[in-house]
């Protein structure tokens, strides 16, 4: 590590389950304003099962919520120009994180 960097530490967010197809893709903190109540979390998802999360650290603890969206087998995230979330599958899709309803329910559209 070069001098004047602070140490990094790996923090533990989340560990698949027994299931032999657990693919962990990582994402992006969500910088837009179109999701307001997930501002600010780093959101992931499992490539096999298309669970996504949303991970917020509160105090010295992680919080992790899985996200009432799926989208299978992810294989990347990105972000626009606004902060809003993009992510991709394998079938050749490109989704976008959006309110479902004019509130906050997270849809992919």
């Amino acid at each position: 590590m070069p001098r004047g960097h602070a140490s990094l530490r790996l923090a533990y967010l989340y560990a698949p389950d027994d299931d032999p197809c657990s693919s962990i893709t990582g994402g992006y903190v969500y910088r837009g304003t179109a999701l307001p109540h997930l501002h600010g979390a780093y959101l992931f998802g499992d490539t096999c099962k298309g669970r996504l999360w949303a991970a917020e650290r509160k105090s010295d603890q992680w919080q992790v919520r899985e996200l009432p969206v799926r989208a299978e087998y992810v294989t990347s995230f990105g972000e626009d120009s606004h902060g809003e979330l993009v992510l991709t599958t394998l079938a050749g899709r490109l989704l976008r994180l959006a309110p479902a309803h004019p509130v906050d329910t997270v849809a992919l559209y």
